[in-house]
C-alpha cells in the first residue's frame, strides 16, 4: 500500500512498518529496511488487471482493452491513483507465475504453516 495512506498511522504509533515493498528503501522511512534486504532478490507490489471469460469475441476484447487504456492513461486516473499503466496484456501471465514463485518461496524460507 502506498506510504500515503499508512503516515497518519506510523506518526500516530498505531502501525509499525517492517518492511518497504520495493528493492531499495525508501525516503519517507530511511530507517526501515527494504524487503530485499531481509530477503534478496524478493520484492512485492500491488498491480490490477482486468480479464474477461476465455470465450470472450476478440473484437470485443480488443475493444475493452483500448478503453480501459484510453482510461487509464488520462490524466485525472493517473495524478488522482497514483497508477503507471501498462498496456501488455501478454505480460500479466508472467508476471503472475513470477509472484507466484516468490511468494512460495517466502513461505518455505520462513517455514510458515500450510493453512
Amino acid at each position: 500500500m502506498p506510504y500515503s495512506d499508512i503516515a497518519q498511522h506510523v506518526a500516530a504509533g498505531t502501525a509499525k512498518v517492517l518492511f518497504t515493498n520495493g528493492p531499495k528503501r525508501v525516503r519517507q522511512l530511511p530507517d526501515v529496511q527494504a524487503v530485499s534486504e531481509r530477503f534478496p532478490g524478493f520484492y512485492f507490489w500491488s498491480w490490477y488487471g482486468i480479464a474477461a471469460p476465455g470465450r470472450t469475441p476478440a473484437l470485443v476484447v480488443e475493444k475493452l482493452r483500448k478503453e480501459l487504456t484510453t482510461l487509464a492513461k488520462s490524466p485525472d486516473f493517473v495524478t488522482k491513483l497514483g497508477l503507471a499503466p501498462v498496456d501488455e496484456p501478454e505480460k500479466l501471465g508472467e508476471v503472475i507465475s513470477k509472484e507466484i514463485a516468490q511468494w512460495q518461496q517466502l513461505v518455505v524460507e520462513l517455514q510458515l504453516p500450510r493453512i
